[in-house]
């Protein structure tokens, strides 16, 4: 089965931005074009199709049915696989209600939230199922080829990372944000980056046919820590891009930094972060003087508003 495979879209993050959600979906449209482009694909979502548990945004349910349903005419089917954030409580399988029974999708879609589904050799398992020792033994027993899911297959703690050891065919996951492969262990990442933890990364999709590509994608919001302010060219970001800066204390009012940051604020959301440099060794401790160790570990332009705390009384 030739297959595309997508995780952990989130949308409706950021609680619900219309911004972060018009690029959320320009990464979907690209995924459109490749299937347009590329007929015949099955695609599988493994999971986290929407960020929060407890509350929904009507206009993002709508919006995200409206781009699924338009991908659906391109594909020979389209499975969304539950994962923990699809749920109302993502511990409790008593409670499993899922965010996405609000979706009214065309009878090309399956929302897989409930029960593991068997296609050919794959088997399709939403978080719950997983994360049950007996079914999933049950599931291994069966030996498919392929397990889509939604988990860490990594975590040492979990109850089940055993039986996900054990399995000899190929595990393809969501959950984990940052792509990894490891032999038959593949971790599709997040389709665009969700926060600074995906800095310098692309993500994308996945594409299956004789063998595995990873192709990104050009449009999402992209994240990014500078260390160089003023050797980075700000006309690369965009108005939706996310910047940290990291700026030394002793140079952060020099008058070419201060501009180098003006400009990077003019074309996205950023935060300034300034950094010192971390104190000396103390080598006899009984000769501690805590004034003097801040005296000389503040920037000169602040050593006044010091004098000034210290003569106040």
């Amino acid at each position: 089965m030739k297959t595309i495979i997508l995780g952990d879209t989130h949308f409706g993050v950021k609680n619900n931005s219309l911004t972060w959600l018009k690029y959320q979906l320009k990464g979907l449209d690209e995924v459109i074009e490749y299937v347009r482009a590329n007929p015949g694909y099955t695609i599988i979502h493994c999971g986290d199709l929407f960020d929060s548990r407890s509350t929904f945004n009507l206009y993002t349910v709508a919006r995200v049915q409206d781009k699924l349903n338009e991908l659906s005419q391109y594909v020979e089917h389209l499975y969304v696989i539950g994962g923990n954030h699809d749920y109302y409580s993502p511990v409790d399988s008593e409670d499993n209600v899922s965010m996405m029974t609000l979706l009214h999708t065309s009878d090309n879609i399956t929302l897989v939230t409930k029960d593991e589904l068997y296609i050919d050799d794959i088997c399709l398992v939403p978080w719950f199922v997983i994360h049950d020792r007996a079914r999933l033994q049950s599931i291994i027993d069966r030996n498919p080829k392929y397990i889509y899911t939604h988990t860490d297959m990594n975590d040492t703690t979990l109850e089940v990372y055993d039986l996900l050891q054990s399995y000899k065919g190929t595990i393809i996951s969501g959950h984990i944000h940052t792509p990894c492969i490891r032999d038959r262990r593949i971790g599709v990442g997040s389709l665009f980056p969700i926060n600074f933890s995906d800095v310098n990364s692309e993500r994308g999709f996945y594409v299956l046919d004789d063998k595995l590509e990873f192709h990104p994608l050009v449009s999402p919001i992209k994240f990014y820590r500078i260390y160089d302010v003023l050797n980075f060219d700000p006309e690369q970001l965009k108005f939706c891009d996310q910047v940290e800066v990291f700026v030394d204390g002793e140079s952060y009012t020099h008058e070419d930094v201060l501009r180098a940051i003006g400009d990077i604020s003019t074309k996205c959301s950023m935060r300034v972060i300034i950094t010192y440099k971390s104190l000396e060794p103390i080598e006899n401790e009984g000769d501690i003087d805590i004034e003097e160790i801040v005296r000389t570990s503040i920037p000169d332009y602040l050593q006044s508003k010091f004098e000034e705390v210290l003569a106040y009384e």
